[in-house]
């Protein structure tokens, strides 16, 4: 009798309807779940009541139990970790790279950082010598799973790659990026290489999108062990080699997350993850557990981040500053001004100003004072420079004369953030300051700023150039900074080299990448830069030196003795 005395206490403790408060936990069990004797799993009712969830892979489940239902479960002798929720967020939003999920990027555009019309190779696919591997292999056939935010699967530098994929949130296959994290992140792995926009470390491995962080890019334990567990089913169902990357974490251990890690490395599914960007002398978890290859991030001249971790377990470092790569259809802009003769100048939109291009004849117009304006700018772009009076009362002057669009010129001592430029006041009262309402409706034309010294090169064109085409436009790529952005770059550096021998092991992988990477920091492995700088080129020759020409010297016989 004495053996089924504590499963019957867990079913009379969860039998009562939920009275007190509950919290959500993850419930680790220390045999497989369909043999529980917990009626909150076996019966519909009691799950429904207690929103349970349970795991495909993993010997586990999520719940909402009261204190009472934690000691019941703690007594039965069934459970081997009981755990609360814990949180989990996107590894960048560090000072060179703030993510804001809801509010559209207005920065200033580089002929290499809109490659709206035409494909650039990013700094660090070069940095990690993929292009040098592509001739043999681009990462075709292996499956890289991105837990993140999701992935905007319909961009047309990924589109092609997409595999599939599934939303832990809404239990479904639409993981559709509602940040730009994750879709940032699959660019940096597998953008295709079609002649436009950016081109990923391996542009032909197959992209699998599964979000578990939310809209603000945050998430928890719970949503990250989903995720890793609907990737070993998936692994099982399809067959195949996979990674798993995640540019996630926090300072928590958990140990359900742990469990589904280690399942997935019994797997045969390498994992890869973000090291944290807190300047702190240890890893984020995932990135901490044993088996998971942490990465850190450097900038392109190979030195570390500032913001980047370090520590036990970090595995090797990759570009993570200033990244540029795919984001959301729609949701980044950037701006700039052209002349006909192709002279291109990096643009800051200002606030206020329309998402449109303005495109004429243009006229330097001193300050912007009306009687500086001519009367013949009407349908022309008018050239401003900085100071004496507000940016608003410079483009209401220049709209009332009838210029189609305003370029503000910077100050030679004026050294701010101009993304802070704005044509929107303040209307303060005794309740405090907020933008002024008919600021904000004023019907603006278009009106973008030029750096000083690119100003100075646009005056140079008087009498030379015709026209201008002044644009604050959508645009499909973005920079982030963050071990975010350098796991992917290893993440797309194991797909190719993958690709090269399908029949190597994850260990095999991550052995390769580890033992080849370029030694960044101290002479050996270091705990600021592992192993090294991820080496792709390297990499690939130790696992197919044939593929590039190598002869292995033959193996000698023994002699018997």
């Amino acid at each position: 009798m004495k053996r089924f005395l504590f499963p019957l206490l867990v079913s009379l403790a969860v039998a009562a309807p939920l009275a007190a408060a509950s919290s959500r936990y993850l419930v680790l069990m220390r045999a497989p779940l369909h043999r529980s004797h917990i009626r909150m799993i076996n019966e519909v009712s009691e799950a429904a009541e207690h929103e349970v969830r349970t795991f495909r892979t993993i010997d586990a489940f999520a719940a909402d139990l009261s204190d009472a239902d934690v000691d019941a479960l703690r007594a039965s002798g069934e459970v081997k970790v009981i755990e609360p929720i814990m949180e989990r967020h996107l590894n960048d939003g560090t000072p060179l790279g703030d993510v804001v999920a809801t509010t559209a990027t207005r920065h200033a555009a580089t002929p290499s950082e809109s490659p709206f019309t035409h494909q650039v190779v990013p700094y660090g696919i070069s940095l990690v010598q993929a292009p040098s591997v592509w001739t043999v292999g681009r990462g075709a056939s292996v499956n890289v799973a991105i837990l993140d935010t999701g992935v905007d699967y319909t961009h047309p530098d990924l589109i092609a790659n997409y595999a599939g994929g599934y939303n832990t949130y809404e239990n479904n296959d639409l993981p559709m990026d509602d940040h730009r994290h994750g879709t940032h992140v699959a660019g940096t792995v597998a953008a295709v290489d079609n002649a436009v926009g950016v081109v990923g470390v391996a542009p032909n491995a197959r992209v699998w999108a599964v979000k578990v962080l939310d809209p603000t890019g945050f998430g928890d334990n719970e949503h990250i062990a989903l995720g890793i567990d609907w990737v070993i089913a998936k692994k099982r169902a399809v067959g195949g080699n996979w990674v798993i990357s995640m540019s996630l974490g926090s300072t928590q251990s958990s140990a359900i997350e742990e469990a589904a890690v280690k399942r997935a490395q019994t797997e045969g599914i390498l994992v890869v993850a973000a090291a944290g960007n807190s300047s702190m002398a240890f890893l984020d978890f995932p990135a901490a557990y044993a088996g998971v290859m942490g990465i850190g991030a450097i900038d392109a001249d190979k030195s570390l981040a500032r913001f980047t971790n370090s520590g036990a377990n970090m595995s090797v470092v990759a570009p993570g500053v200033n990244v540029i790569s795919t984001v959301p259809i729609g949701q980044s802009y950037v701006a700039d001004v052209q002349s006909n003769l192709g002279d291109l100048f990096a643009a800051y939109a200002l606030k206020g100003s329309p998402r449109i291009d303005a495109e004429g004849d243009f006229v330097v117009c001193g300050f912007g004072h009306p009687e500086e304006i001519p009367t013949n700018i009407a349908g022309k772009v008018a050239i401003i420079r900085r100071g004496q009076i507000t940016f608003n009362e410079k483009v209401r002057n220049a709209k009332a004369a009838g210029a189609k669009g305003v370029v503000i010129l910077n100050g030679k001592d004026n050294v701010e953030d101009m993304n802070i430029w704005t044509l929107v006041l303040p209307a303060c009262d005794e309740t405090g300051c907020r933008d002024n309402p008919d600021d904000i409706n004023f019907a603006w034309p278009l009106t973008v700023g030029l750096s000083y010294n690119d100003g100075q090169a646009l005056l140079a064109l008087v009498g030379k150039a015709q026209t201008i085409t002044a644009s604050y436009r959508a645009d499909d790529y973005a920079r982030f900074s963050g071990t975010s952005m350098a796991t992917p770059h290893v993440t797309g550096v194991a797909a190719l080299v993958w690709s090269l021998n399908p029949n190597l092991t994850a260990y095999d992988v991550r052995d390769a990448i580890e033992a080849t990477a370029d030694d960044g920091g101290a002479p050996g492995y270091d705990l600021a830069y592992g192993h090294g700088i991820v080496d792709a080129l390297a990499a690939a020759k130790r696992v197919a030196p044939e593929k590039f020409g190598i002869s292995l010297p033959p193996r000698r016989r023994g002699t018997g003795h």
